[in-house]
């Protein structure tokens, strides 16, 4: 068979295991009139003799110590066999388990093709009409798409009640409709309530919302329930989401393919680069703003909206306030705008438009720590303390920072101070090593504090020399 059959593997492995096979039962065949001690002494004395120094090796493996394994074992006794049968009615019940497990998935599989039952998770969600998907590639691109559309339509047909308004309530209410094979939104009911007139509101919008793209299962239109949340807030100081619109002579559009958005980011998905350019912007603005202290002496806070236009070469024109909370908190925004680096322009059918953008900002003081405060930690630093290699990880930070720096003083006072000029926490670094000088602090908990820059002040055992470096909570 090796002659003909010299290409098949499992050829030579037969022949191997067959003579494996022969040895185990000649040996058997011996043991009956020899002891295995003397009869194992034999075969080892055998395999030693002749020339002990080769100056080759072939790579034949031999099979003495599993012959001696097998001579050493004691043989089965023929009740024991029955222990094998027991497992062939355990085999036969999985096989017939897996088999019903399968008929039946395949059952409900047609079953879902061929019904028109109401699905919950679909492969193709829902998804609000209205938005030109055909140049998005990602589906999570083409959904943040259409609920961005779907979001500025509630917002632009909402009306907050009256009485709910004059009783000071407020939350999010969740209401659930299906979107049928057409398209249409039908069986409207509340989930969580919040007020019967806001629940009634949440529905007339949603009752007023044009025909959805509807779900798909296996490339067929299904029925799909759906969730919508919509939140109510009094706030006064509530940010207005931003927003765009395309200029386009005298006409304006209120989508585009790819909204303008701060440099610095090139994530792959449209999605990831809007979250990315959100935090980039936040960054710039909590690093280079500052509080007007003619504004803090009046006690003025609140939300600051400015508009202006992103351009088709990305700069940014005609910025204008549409929300004033002081005229040196405006000019202060004015001024953030009109020194922001070039954006990277909107995109619209594949050329570059130009976008008008609205973006809040917020001043918000902390009774009497404010950021008069801040600037005076920052401003009354006589004599420098000497601190090289400061580091901060990560920066920007959320949950937790870790601080790392090196010194000549033996104690320094650790102070973190947050985004309004509370002392958060107080790290009195003792016994410095004097060999490396170097300390670095355990994980510090900052999942409180208020988001925006943080302060790190180092001060010495005196108090004579202090140094403060800047980091970013978001």
């Amino acid at each position: 068979m090796t002659i003909v059959f010299w290409w098949n593997p499992l050829v030579w492995f037969y022949k191997k295991s067959l003579r494996t096979v022969h040895e185990y039962l000649a040996d058997d065949a011996v043991l009956q009139t020899t002891k295995k001690k003397q009869y194992g002494q034999l075969l080892i004395r055998q395999s030693h003799s002749g020339m002990q120094v080769a100056l080759a090796n072939n790579f034949i493996q031999s099979q003495l110590k599993n012959r001696i394994m097998m001579m050493m074992k004691s043989k089965s006794q023929s009740q024991q066999l029955w222990k094998y049968l027991l497992f062939l009615p355990v085999l036969g019940l999985l096989f017939m388990t897996f088999s019903c497990e399968n008929a039946t998935a395949q059952s409900e599989e047609k079953t879902v093709l061929n019904t028109d039952d109401i699905y919950k998770v679909v492969e193709e969600m829902p998804r609000f009409a209205g938005t030109d998907v055909s140049n998005l590639t990602h589906e999570e691109d083409k959904r943040t798409a259409s609920n961005k559309l779907m979001l500025q339509y509630i917002y632009k047909n909402v009306t907050y009640p009256a009485n709910a308004r004059e009783e000071g309530i407020e939350g999010m209410t969740v209401i659930r409709f299906t979107v049928d094979k057409s398209g249409k939104l039908r069986d409207f009911e509340t989930v969580r309530s919040v007020h019967k007139e806001l629940d009634a509101e949440a529905i007339r919008v949603a009752k007023s919302m044009p025909d959805w793209i509807p779900g798909k299962q296996r490339g067929k239109v299904v029925n799909v329930q759906f969730n919508l949340l919509i939140k109510f807030k009094l706030a006064d100081d509530e940010a207005e989401l931003p927003s765009q619109q395309v200029i386009k002579g005298d006409k304006r559009h209120t989508d585009v393919d790819e909204m303008p958005y701060f440099p610095g980011c090139d994530e792959p998905t449209l999605t990831k680069k809007r979250s990315c350019s959100d935090k980039k912007m936040l960054e710039h603005i909590f690093t280079n703003i500052k509080y007007p202290k003619e504004a803090q002496k009046e006690d003025a806070e609140g939300m600051v909206v400015v508009k202006f236009i992103v351009e088709k070469d990305g700069q940014l024109t005609n910025p204008k306030i549409l929300r004033s909370v002081h005229p040196k908190c405006d000019e202060e925004v004015l001024r953030l705008v009109n020194e922001m680096p070039n954006w990277i322009p909107a995109v619209k059918d594949g050329k570059k438009v130009a976008v008008e953008f609205k973006l809040p900002v917020k001043f918000k003081l902390s009774g009497k720590k404010t950021e008069e405060t801040t600037s005076k930690i920052l401003d009354n630093q006589s004599k420098e303390l000497d601190i090289r290699e400061f580091k901060a990880f990560p920066n920007p930070a959320s949950d937790a920072l870790t601080l790392q720096f090196s010194t000549e003083e033996e104690t320094v006072k650790v102070k973190i101070i947050d985004a309004n000029g509370q002392c958060f926490s107080t790290i009195n670094v003792m016994n410095l090593d004097r060999t490396n000088k170097e300390w670095k602090s355990e994980k510090i908990d900052i999942s409180e504090i208020a988001r925006g820059l943080l302060l790190i002040q180092m001060s010495n055992k005196k108090g004579t020399k202090q140094v403060t470096k800047k980091v970013m909570v978001q």
